[in-house]
């Protein structure tokens, strides 16, 4: 039998998000027999950790390997820069790309997954100095799409070989939007179903939810930032609370660094406005997000740019009714009136309408948790994607594999 291909994703640091949850899964899922897998991670902060949340507890339980590189954390500085403002740093950029490589080398990876901007960037020049066979994880080309960062992009996904994204939309729209097609992997995510670690009172008493008050939780979890629609979940939830006096609604979790300073307080001033105040809770969790599901009845995600997220497949794998938006590839997932409702991005008088319809139907509801739960069993528990990144790693590392993936051009 061969030796395990040596694998490791290249992140920017451990965060809560939707990248960070897949490859864990992934990590809890892989055949050591084939895949011996690790993270590097380039960049570390107690403090980004508790401001964003981190799932290094979590990355612990599993007993995933993690090879901490304690690098300047680039990401963030990037972010709001013109790249002429980074040629003062440069040095510092080859530099990290040099540890990067050593890395590689000492490790004895075979196949390095470049996954996020910083890594897009840095690993590939990494990877080609070390000359290791590498592949990218993309899901958008948002961060690049500026002016003066397209050149750069567009220079180094002319390098790649080939990419992994989780919903055919994105694949498309990321290869019109690059000077060449890349022969692109669609692996969906698969995930653990999450379950929680403590009891509903506990959690409840923790933040700050009344006991002793019958509500219908509608709940999104995600990110807060504008794009993922927050905002137009409370816009909705306006119309919901004066029809419904038991409904109130959840959005967990940690805020985003593109977030405006005044977009939280603005939510809470609009259920304020609209008395609803004390049906509307907004938190970050750090725990076990599993301790939140317990809470939410219906699942919403009213995101306006979004690939394939990880909290609609554990709503799905929780067997709750899902409303969402049209938007990415989220239409890959929910099915309208199957396992889920769509409604048109920002449009709050629809998504109020959907959540109203759900709500006020428990069958409704039922038929659609049923739904989602089956779709998760049959395309997304964290074995399928398992083995599925496996032969996408083999191909690239030059491997034999039964049944080649075929990537979309």
């Amino acid at each position: 039998m061969p030796k395990p291909l040596r694998v490791a994703t290249l992140f920017p640091n451990i965060h809560i998000t939707g990248a960070d949850l897949r490859m864990m899964n992934f990590a809890r899922a892989v055949d050591p027999e084939v895949v011996d897998y690790e993270f590097i991670v380039i960049s570390r902060s107690e403090e980004r950790d508790k401001q964003h949340g981190s799932l290094r507890p979590q990355y612990a339980e599993i007993g995933a390997k993690i090879v901490d590189l304690n690098l300047k954390p680039w990401d963030e500085r990037l972010a709001g820069l013109h790249p002429l403002a980074v040629f003062p740093s440069l040095w510092k950029a080859l530099k990290s790309v040099f540890q990067i490589a050593r890395t590689l080398r000492s490790e004895k990876i075979d196949v390095v997954e470049c996954h996020g901007q910083t890594p897009i960037v840095l690993g590939t020049l990494a990877a080609i100095l070390a000359r290791k066979r590498y592949v990218v994880t993309a899901y958008d080309m948002m961060f690049w799409d500026r002016r003066g960062w397209r050149l750069m992009a567009r220079t180094i996904f002319y390098l790649q070989r080939a990419m992994i994204t989780d919903s055919y939309q994105r694949a498309r729209v990321m290869n019109d939007w690059l000077w060449k097609r890349i022969p692109t992997y669609v692996v969906p995510n698969g995930i653990v179903e999450p379950l929680p670690q403590r009891s509903r009172e506990d959690v409840c008493r923790e933040l700050g939810i009344p006991l002793d008050r019958n509500f219908k939780f509608i709940g999104q979890v995600s990110r807060i930032q504008p794009d993922k629609g927050q905002g137009i979940v409370v816009e909705a939830a306006v119309e919901v609370a004066k029809c419904e006096p038991n409904a109130a609604f959840i959005l967990c979790g940690f805020t985003s660094p593109r977030c405006p300073p005044d977009f939280v307080s603005n939510m809470r001033a609009t259920a304020e406005k609209h008395g609803f105040a004390d049906r509307l809770f907004i938190f970050g969790y750090p725990g076990h997000i599993g301790d939140v599901w317990q809470l939410i009845d219906i699942q919403v995600h009213a995101s306006l740019l979004d690939s394939s997220p990880i909290s609609i497949h554990e709503g799905m794998a929780l067997g709750r009714p899902i409303i969402a938006t049209n938007e990415g590839g989220i239409p890959e997932l929910v099915e309208n009136e199957k396992n889920g409702l769509l409604v048109p991005k920002d449009d709050p008088q629809a998504l109020a309408q959907a959540m109203l319809r759900v709500v006020q139907d428990p069958e409704l509801a039922e038929r659609l948790g049923a739904a989602s739960r089956q779709r998760y069993e049959q395309r997304h528990r964290p074995e399928i994607m398992a083995r599925a990144l496996e032969k996408v790693f083999l191909t690239v590392g030059g491997r034999p594999v039964d049944d080649t993936p075929e990537p979309v051009r």
